[in-house]
């Protein structure tokens, strides 16, 4: 009872098996004495259940730990269902992720307080597309800060982050901020020697900034590289995308 406390939204037979070691007759046992809920296979608490159910938690010295398996569970299942980059989330996926909104919000708060920022940052990127595709740009760019604050662990990760935190600058009209956000990711990418689709996806970042602050000549010069680029990668789906905009 106390561990299940660690959700945030309800949760599924599976992720309480998972998280808290609690099988079905445990949660029936829970059902009947109305301390849990359960609605088309999923369960939650009410909030004021939920607080004391945590405030026992709390007292058993075990908060953490309960708090660091939920991050683990809901990290592992959102990288399962990130899907492409830059691409569409199958329907599954976007249902999963609807779902467990509060959970994975309850997760990259536990993970921003740990001191391995790399957890974090893989967290946002997994969940990126889902909030892109959602319109959740507000709940993206606030993550993708927060995780970029962790200072320069896991170089590779926070310059996708920061390329993310770009598009959300510019989906919201911060050009300025855009294109400080793309040309640092697109600088980390070069240093970092990365090739494939997150390159190509950094000049093109920088290119949208570029175009909607008025440099028209140069967004179409760094359109036209990373076009190049694709070709000789055989990516023909970016191809597209990146012809569009020339």
């Amino acid at each position: 009872f106390a561990r299940l406390s660690v959700f945030a939204g309800g949760w599924t037979l599976e992720a309480a098996d998972e998280v808290c070691g609690a099988g079905v007759d445990d949660l029936q046992s829970l059902v009947e004495k109305s301390l849990v809920r359960v609605q088309n296979e999923r369960f939650s608490m009410l909030e004021t259940i939920r607080e004391y159910a945590h405030e026992q938690l709390a007292e058993t010295g075990r908060a953490s730990d309960a708090r660091q398996r939920h991050a683990d569970y809901f990290l592992a299942q959102a990288e399962a269902r990130r899907g492409e980059a830059f691409g569409s989330l199958p329907p599954s996926a976007l249902e999963w992720f609807r779902h467990e909104h509060q959970n994975i919000q309850a997760a990259l708060e536990h993970l921003h307080a740990q001191p391995d920022a790399e957890p974090e940052l893989r967290l946002t990127l997994a969940c990126h597309e889902f909030w892109r595709l959602q319109g959740y740009w507000n709940e993206g760019r606030k993550r993708c800060t927060l995780a970029l604050q962790r200072g320069a662990t896991a170089p590779a990760l926070a310059a996708e982050v920061q390329m993310r935190a770009a598009s959300y600058a510019r989906n919201q009209g911060d050009y300025e901020q855009a294109r400080v956000l793309a040309e640092g990711a697109l600088a980390l990418h070069l240093e970092l020697g990365t090739s494939g689709r997150e390159l190509l996806a950094a000049y093109n970042e920088v290119a949208n900034a570029a175009s909607r602050l008025g440099e028209e000549e140069r967004a179409v010069q760094l359109y036209e590289l990373a076009a190049d680029l694709a070709r000789a990668q055989g990516d023909e789906r970016f191809l597209s995308l990146l012809t569009h905009n020339i």
